[in-house]
């Protein structure tokens, strides 16, 4: 499973909500002549990375990525004394992994009509260009028509526009006369992902326990109590991407200068 494209800009929202930002890391190693399994110190989660052997960087046919144990298979042991350099991004989850905690706090969207939000032109006129679609926090058309798809009543596609996936609005190239479009999409709830990524790093963290030794005492249960009280708080503000923080306005136009009367 790879994330979806569209998924790209929520996921890296919901890494910075989560603390959970991708890092680059370098190991090193030196090679025996007979080993070709190297550990690394973190999961490479992530895309991309190199492998270097004695300063030579190595083909990508010539070393394979395990990200469930965390370490890299050379197909052919590097000699001994050989320097072995790993260059790696890793994060604590994966994109697929926050994608299934955002598709577990999703609104799905089918055909809801554009709202207008009608801009006063010279003369007192008004022009049609932007529309509210009501939800925030969406997928992008990257995704593709499934989760995310404007059409006309007829079942056309309308003109040119650019959407704002943060704020939920559509700005269109061209003058529409208010025409009814509508949408069909997905709206996230990132503050509860984000909850239920910090629910997860304190079950992970539920071990840190205090401990004194050597006439010192460590306090790791901090760890765990502050991914519970980031929990807490993100809870709090969970529903934004709906009414309560969604996008409300209020149109006053005058009847005689209605494009639509």
């Amino acid at each position: 499973m790879s994330a979806r494209s569209g998924m790209a800009d929520l996921i890296t929202r919901l890494r910075k909500l989560t603390a959970d930002d991708v890092r680059r890391y370098q190991d090193a190693a030196t090679g025996d002549g007979s080993t070709d399994v190297f550990w690394l110190s973190h999961n490479p989660q992530q895309a991309g990375g190199t492998v270097a052997c004695g300063g030579t960087v190595q083909g990508t046919a010539d070393y394979t990525w395990d990200t469930t144990y965390g370490r890299v298979d050379l197909s052919t042991a590097p000699a001994s004394g050989v320097a072995v350099a790993v260059e790696y991004l890793s994060s604590q989850y994966t994109d697929d992994e926050l994608q299934e905690m955002l598709d577990a706090n999703v609104l799905h969207v089918e055909e809801q009509e554009l709202r207008w939000l009608p801009d006063t032109i010279g003369g007192g006129s008004l022009a049609y260009h932007r529309a509210a679609l009501g939800y925030r926090d969406l997928e992008g058309t990257a995704s593709g028509t499934i989760y995310w798809d404007i059409l006309t009543g007829a079942g056309s596609a309308v003109p040119a526009y650019t959407p704002d996936y943060i704020t939920g609005q559509v700005r269109f190239a061209a003058d529409t006369t208010g025409s009814a479009y509508y949408w069909t999409g997905r709206s996230y709830d990132l503050w509860a992902a984000a909850a239920d990524v910090w629910e997860r790093k304190a079950a992970s963290l539920a071990d840190w326990y205090q401990f004194t030794a050597d006439g010192q005492s460590f306090a790791r249960q901090q760890a765990f109590q502050q991914a519970r009280e980031m929990a807490k708080s993100c809870r709090s503000r969970t529903g934004q991407n709906r009414s309560s923080g969604g996008l409300q306005t209020g149109v006053f136009v005058r009847g005689d200068l209605n494009a639509r009367s």
